[in-house]
């Protein structure tokens, strides 16, 4: 963002009065204009002016539809860095990286910038970085790219697949958890480590013995 500019109240009260049905709302995307507006290109005194009124409005009318296929895109890649440890010193990046894929797909749908070809392109160029960096880590750790890697595939209209990994580690469910299997009987005490999930949700665990210790070789 350029040092001293301003995004306008009356820019944002223009997206405040945008009116969506409660299955169109779209979130990811309005935001996506502040940041747009924040960074863009034009500005009048430091106020930024990229993004128009009449750019505002068409988000209810003839932008609606790439407006709706953005806020999908956006809030899927936020579900992706979801699953990054908070403690992990690259979830800065990756979120500054979803900021960076929502300002793009702005500039496709309002600029009709020609950087991208597609607003399938903006999006997978996010998730190739995202996977690129976490490839490089170790995937031992806990939290580890092969659950990212196989958590989402993205088709042509920007929705996604295979999200069952995904629902398992929203549960509770994650590489070094505790559990304990349904107890049969009660004087058997039982628990084990999670070691890793893959994509199809299977697990591998590790038992925990007597002493205390597991028996990881």
């Amino acid at each position: 963002m350029p040092s001293g500019r301003v995004v306008s109240g009356t820019f944002l009260e223009k997206l405040s009065l945008l009116k969506f049905p409660p299955d169109e709302l779209m979130p990811r995307m309005v935001h996506a204009c502040v940041m747009l507006q924040a960074v863009g290109p034009k500005d009048r005194e430091n106020v930024g002016t990229t993004l128009t009124e009449a750019n505002v409005k068409s988000l209810a009318t003839s932008s609606k539809a790439k407006g709706l296929q953005a806020n999908r895109m956006i809030s899927k890649a936020y579900d992706i860095v979801s699953v990054v440890r908070d403690d992990n010193p690259q979830k800065k990046q990756f979120l500054l990286g979803v900021g960076d894929m929502a300002v793009e797909l702005a500039k496709f749908i309002f600029l009709e910038d020609d950087t991208f070809e597609s607003m399938d392109n903006i999006s997978a160029k996010f998730v190739e970085q995202f996977y690129a960096s976490e490839s490089k880590g170790s995937h031992d750790d806990g939290d580890s790219a092969d659950g990212a890697q196989t958590m989402f595939e993205y088709s042509n209209d920007g929705s996604s697949s295979n999200a069952g990994l995904f629902t398992v580690r929203n549960a509770g469910f994650k590489p070094n958890s505790l559990i304990e299997p349904k107890k049969t009987d009660p004087s058997i005490d039982e628990q084990y480590v999670i070691e890793y999930i893959i994509g199809d949700v299977s697990c591998g665990l590790r038992r925990i013995l007597n002493d205390g210790t597991d028996d990881k070789k």
